[in-house]
């Protein structure tokens, strides 16, 4: 039966276990979007390129299946460039479908609608691999290409520009099947007994669990076991495992750990700094787990063993090898488990002391959201405490921009997270500055009934900018915000909206907003918070 590039395309995204896709139509895309018109594809369109490719983000990493976002070219792939910027980051397997000109190749350089100059060289720089389909033909090969990337260890975005001439194209090639995944890569037995025996007399070891061990836990608590060693959290490891347990400390713990360490086991952690990889004294023992293979070649400045492997399955295995390796001494190992419990019950402490708002807005947040709930972060005072002070349980159910820093990702992330998971409560917590960066998807959440409750902060400032230039500079620039009434706001949207004016106002409506199962907006008035990114960079120990 004779059909279309367009609908062979979405027929073998279907065949792919691809249900879902995030985008804005388009001309160049209308072979596409008309193709979807007969599919049975849920198709969510949003009110910025941008807001799709984060909410395919947030759609992989509450699911861990593929999110796929289509935009026109040009302007479209360039906007949606921090979303794949950030899924980039987190590893998180998303797949862009971008469109490409009338006329291919010889449309270049002359002006065509939305024509940016190799267009395929802008979007390399965020994803992990890029296909040019020029026909029909080629669809099957790039898909290949495509979720064996996706599906990879570590995966990493993914895109695939396809032009109007293929769209609509007839063709009657049939539906391609889906390749078999890659398997995991194999672990080499005698990196592991080398890491174990490394470690075995080790008085002071560490955990530094990152985002690519968020599905380690079973892994991580034996090798914790095993090592009497703490687990320290980073952001992006969140719910590797719960944040609650007396011997997991959250990242800022790491600045003074790192000090007094002999061992430390790095597992899915890029254990780098903005000034590049963390270094430690000679004499200390280093492991590191990672799928990534470029992260294992960082010179660290000790004695590093690498271990290439899923951090599930490579946690697992030290984890033997160090119980048969590691001589006991109960002296030893207690005098570092008091040193681990005086610290992160001074960490909690001071933060509790010194940040007493963020704090509490945290404690209200973890108290009301369901343990299995999913908690967007971002780029502000309550985000940056929410890190430390929001204990996750689990490991996909806390989603931050990670090293990107992505000003503005989380509401519209967190719509993507709660169309993967409708049966899960999703928060979106944001700062003024961050939030109106996505505002227009409220409509999106109104149209689509995407019942995410968005919590917005407002110190009418970029208030860490503010802070820093009153701080360094004495003045302060560009950094006043002017914002809009958010109940109002809400209500212009047709959805429901809320104040709260203090941690008890806050518990209040965020309780009545979940219970109510619709898009909801919540707006929290703030003064100018102190600076917990001090904190959370080490330049400030508690």
């Amino acid at each position: 039966m004779t059909s279309t590039g367009g609908y062979l395309l979405v027929q073998a995204l279907r065949a792919r276990g691809i249900d879902t896709m995030f985008g804005l139509p388009g001309v160049q895309l209308d072979g596409l979007f008309d193709a979807l018109a007969v599919s049975d594809m849920r198709v969510v369109h949003t009110r910025h390129e941008q807001a799709a490719s984060y909410m395919a983000d947030g759609y992989a990493r509450a699911t861990g299946r593929v999110g796929v976002c289509a935009v026109v070219p040009g302007p479209g792939v360039l906007n949606a460039g921090a979303g794949l910027a950030t899924a980039y980051a987190n590893h998180s397997p998303v797949l862009l479908i971008a469109g490409h000109l009338f006329g291919g190749d010889g449309a270049r350089g002359t002006g065509a609608l939305h024509e940016i100059v190799d267009q395929g060289d802008v979007i390399a720089g965020v994803v992990g691999e890029t296909n040019r389909i020029r026909s029909v033909e080629e669809i099957e090969t790039a898909l290949d290409a495509a979720f064996a990337h996706l599906a990879g260890h570590p995966s990493r975005p993914a895109a695939i520009e396809i032009g109007p001439d293929v769209l609509l194209a007839e063709t009657d090639l049939p539906i391609p099947v889906a390749a078999p995944a890659p398997p995991p890569p194999a672990i080499d037995a005698s990196a592991v007994e080398q890491a174990a025996a490394a470690l075995a007399d080790r008085a002071r070891p560490i955990i530094i669990a990152g985002g690519g061990a968020r599905l380690a836990g079973e892994g991580l608590r034996a090798l914790s076991a095993a090592l009497c060693a703490p687990v320290v959290v980073t952001s992006e490891g969140k719910g590797s495992v719960p944040d609650d347990l007396p011997d997991t400390l959250p990242h800022p713990a790491s600045f003074t750990l790192l000090d007094e360490a002999d061992g430390v086991v790095v597992v899915g952690s890029r254990f780098s700094t903005m000034r590049g990889p963390v270094q430690v004294s000679p004499d200390t023992v280093v492991v590191r787990i990672d799928a990534d293979p470029a992260r294992l070649a960082a010179s660290h400045g000790g004695d590093v063993v690498a271990i290439h492997g899923d951090a599930p399955d490579a946690t697992s295995r030290l984890a033997e090898a160090v119980a048969a390796a590691r001589v006991a001494d109960e002296e030893r190992d207690a005098l570092h488990q008091a040193r681990v419990a005086e610290l992160r019950s001074a960490i909690f402490a001071g933060l509790a002391q010194e940040f007493p708002d963020t704090w509490t807005f945290c404690r209200v947040l973890r108290d009301v959201i369901p343990a299995d709930g999913i908690l967007v972060d971002e780029m502000t005072q309550v985000g940056y405490m929410a890190r430390m002070g929001y204990p996750a349980a689990q490991g996909r159910n806390y989603i931050g921009s990670g090293y990107q820093g992505t000003l503005g990702f989380g509401y519209a992330t967190a719509l993507g997270a709660k169309v993967g998971c409708p049966e899960r409560v999703v928060v979106s917590i944001s700062g003024d500055g961050g939030f109106l960066y996505n505002v227009a998807e409220l409509a999106t959440a109104a149209h689509h009934r995407i019942a995410v409750v968005a919590v917005v902060f407002s110190d009418n400032a970029y208030g860490n900018v503010k802070g820093i230039q009153q701080r360094v500079y004495g003045r302060e620039i560009a950094s006043t915000l002017t914002n809009p009434d958010y109940v109002k706001l809400a209500d212009s949207f047709g959805i429901h909206g809320a104040w709260a004016t203090d941690a008890d106002e806050l518990g209040s409506a965020l309780t009545e907003a979940i219970e109510r199962d619709e898009p909801a907006l919540i707006g929290v008035p703030i003064e100018a918070q102190p600076d917990i990114l001090a904190v959370i960079t080490g330049r400030r120990r508690l």
